[in-house]
C-alpha cells in the first residue's frame, strides 16, 4: 500500500483489483472449510444481509428513545433464545428482574458480569463498588486454569489485582475440570485473609479443550460464600439448542454468556449474555448526563447503554433474527448435530493409525498427539508442517502431562464429510515423512 492515502478520488474499480491482490491473499480464511483452528466464526448469507441491513440503517441502541425497534427485537430474541437453549426463565426480559442482551464479545460479557459481582459484592459488605478503595484491594475472582483469557483480563479492566485472580489448576483427574473441593479451599483462604470472595466463573466448553465444570456443585458454593456464578459457555452453550447435549445445574446461576458467532451460523460479534439481576449490573455503570435523559427512561423503558461498556450500540439482533426465522432451530440443531458426527469421523479416522493417540473428543472438537513422542516435538512438528501448506489451519493446547496438544475444532458452516477425510489423508502423510526420520 503506498506510504500516504490519496488526495483525490479513486475508481471502484482500483479498489476492487487491490482487495483481491492486497486483501485476500494476505488473510487467514476463517470461512474456509478446512479451517480447524480456534473455535470457528460462523457465518451465513442471512447473517450478512442482517448486518448489511444494520449498517445501511445506521441506527443507534443506547436508549430506548433513540431506536425502539432495536431495543425492543433485542429483547424479544434473547426471550426467544431462553427457549431455544433451555434457560431458566429467570433469565426472561419478561421476569422483571432478570433479561438478556447483546453484546460483542465473551470479553465484553466477563467485563460486565465482574461489574455487576463487583456492585453486589460492595453492597453485602456496605460500601460504594464504585468509589471504595477497599473494595479494589479485597476482591477475589476464582475459575479454573484452563477458563479463557479473558477473565483475567476483565478483572484488570475491573480493578481487581491480578494477584486475586485465582486460577486453580485442572488436571486430567477432573477432565480438566474446576474441582470444587478445591475452589472452597481457596476461597475460605481468602476469607481467613480478611479478602472478599466475589465471583466465580464456570467453563461450559473451555477453549482449550472444551472442558465442562461442574455447574452444579460450584452452585452450591457461590451460594454458600455468596459469590456471583458466571458461566462461560460461549463455544459449547450453543449446542444446548440441542436438547441431548444441555447440562444440569443452570437454574441458579447468575448469568451465563453464550456466542451465536461461533456456532449458530451468524456473523462476528454477536454474543447472547443474561443475568438474573439486572439492577447490579445497571446500577454498577449507570452514568445519565442531561443530555441523555427523556421521558422513555423516566418510565421505565429499557436502556441497553446501562448493560454494557459501549455507550453506542448497533442493531446486532437483525442477523441473529434473520438467522433463526431462515433455518429455524431444526436447521440450527442440523448444523451442531454434523459438526459432531464429523468430529466423531475424524476420531474413527485416526485411531485407525497406530501411530495416534486421542486424548480428548468432546462436541465437535478433537484433541490428538503422535503416540511415542516424548515432550510432543513431533506432534508439534505434524501441526506445523500442516498449517504451512497453506491448506489446512489447526491450533493447539497443553494439558497435563502433554506439552502440546493438536487441536482439531470443527464448525465452519462450510465443512463437510470429505474434507475432514482430505484432512486425515494429508496428516498422514505429513506422519510418513516425519517417522522416517524418526524412530517413531
Amino acid at each position: 500500500m503506498p506510504a500516504l492515502p490519496p488526495q483525490e478520488p479513486e475508481s471502484w474499480d482500483q479498489i476492487r483489483k487491490d482487495i483481491h491482490s492486497i486483501i485476500i491473499p494476505n488473510i487467514t480464511h476463517w470461512q474456509s472449510p478446512n479451517f480447524f483452528a480456534y473455535f470457528p466464526v460462523g457465518v451465513s448469507y442471512p447473517s450478512i444481509l442482517g448486518d448489511l441491513l444494520s449498517s445501511g440503517l445506521g441506527v443507534q441502541g443506547m436508549l430506548w428513545i433513540t431506536s425502539p425497534a432495536l431495543t425492543e427485537v433485542e429483547e424479544v430474541l434473547l426471550d426467544w433464545f431462553v427457549e431455544v437453549f433451555g434457560l431458566s426463565k429467570d433469565f426472561l426480559n419478561t421476569s422483571g428482574q432478570g433479561g438478556g442482551v447483546i453484546q460483542g464479545t465473551a470479553s465484553e460479557v466477563a467485563v460486565t458480569a465482574l461489574l455487576a459481582a463487583k456492585y453486589r459484592t460492595a453492597k453485602l459488605h456496605q460500601v460504594d463498588s464504585q468509589t471504595s478503595l477497599e473494595i479494589m484491594e479485597k476482591l477475589v475472582v476464582y475459575s479454573s486454569d484452563q477458563t479463557h483469557s479473558s477473565i483475567k483480563r476483565a478483572c484488570i479492566v475491573v480493578g481487581i489485582p491480578v494477584v486475586h485472580y485465582r486460577e486453580i489448576p485442572a488436571d486430567a483427574s477432573t477432565d480438566y475440570a474446576l474441582d470444587p473441593i478445591k475452589l472452597e479451599e481457596a476461597i475460605k483462604k481468602d476469607i481467613e485473609a480478611g479478602l472478599w470472595p466475589s465471583a466465580v466463573v464456570s467453563c461450559i466448553g473451555s477453549t482449550g479443550c472444551c472442558a465442562y465444570d461442574p455447574v452444579d456443585k460450584i452452585t452450591e458454593i457461590a451460594k454458600k460464600y455468596n459469590l456471583w456464578h458466571h458461566v462461560d459457555a460461549a463455544f459449547a452453550g450453543a449446542s444446548f439448542a440441542c436438547p441431548e447435549l444441555r447440562v444440569k445445574g443452570l437454574e441458579n446461576i447468575d448469568s451465563i454468556i453464550i456466542n451465536s458467532h461461533k456456532w449458530l451460523r451468524v456473523n462476528f460479534d454477536c454474543s447472547l449474555f443474561w443475568i438474573k439481576d439486572k439492577f447490579s449490573l445497571i446500577n454498577s455503570m449507570i452514568v445519565s448526563p442531561v443530555f441523555l435523559k427523556n421521558k422513555a427512561s423516566d418510565l421505565g423503558c429499557t436502556d441497553y447503554k446501562d448493560w454494557g461498556v459501549p455507550l453506542g450500540r448497533r442493531f446486532r439482533a437483525l442477523k441473529l433474527w434473520f438467522v433463526i426465522r431462515t433455518y429455524g432451530i431444526t436447521g440450527l440443531q442440523k448444523n451442531i448435530r454434523e459438526h459432531i458426527q464429523y468430529a466423531e469421523l475424524f476420531e474413527q479416522l485416526i485411531l485407525k493409525d497406530q501411530r495416534f493417540l486421542i486424548i480428548k473428543r468432546q462436541l465437535s472438537l478433537v484433541l490428538f498427539i503422535l503416540r511415542n513422542d516424548p515432550n510432543q516435538e513431533l506432534t508439534q512438528q505434524l501441526m506445523n508442517r500442516l498449517n504451512a501448506t497453506g491448506e489446512y489451519f489447526l491450533s493447539h493446547t497443553a494439558l497435563k502431562p502433554y506439552r502440546f496438544v493438536i487441536r482439531m475444532a470443527i464448525g465452519s458452516s462450510n465443512t463437510e464429510r470429505e474434507h475432514i477425510e482430505k484432512c486425515c489423508q494429508r496428516i498422514f502423510s505429513i506422519t510418513d515423512t516425519l517417522t522416517k526420520k524418526s524412530s517413531l
